[in-house]
């Protein structure tokens, strides 16, 4: 594996079974720290924040990191998808209404 320009070879010595209702690693690797100490790093979080603690949680986390955050709200994809789902339901319940009507 390549890792900042830098070949390494590891060995994965436990595998883990994954549902598709969760969102979580089947393997990991455990690095030596020192390898990486000058290499970048991202990190990524998937966090369900309560409604009404969200602005200050978000506002604490972008003064902490600045323009290294990068938040989606999964909550208004989400919405989204549910309207989009509901106007084809509209539609397909207006042809098969048609069709009856016609007989």
């Amino acid at each position: 594996m390549s890792i900042v320009g830098r070949e390494f070879t590891f060995t994965i010595v436990q595998l883990r079974r994954t549902t598709r209702n969760a969102i979580k690693p089947f393997f990991f690797f455990l690095l030596p720290v020192e390898q990486f100490a000058d290499a970048p790093r991202s990190y990524f979080s998937l966090q369900s924040l309560n409604p009404s603690e969200r602005p200050a949680i978000l506002r604490n986390l972008s003064t902490t990191l600045g323009s290294h955050l990068s938040y989606i709200e999964v909550d208004d994809i989400i919405a989204q998808v549910q309207e989009l789902l509901q106007a084809i339901a509209w539609a397909i319940v207006l042809v098969l209404s048609s069709v009856v009507i016609c007989g």
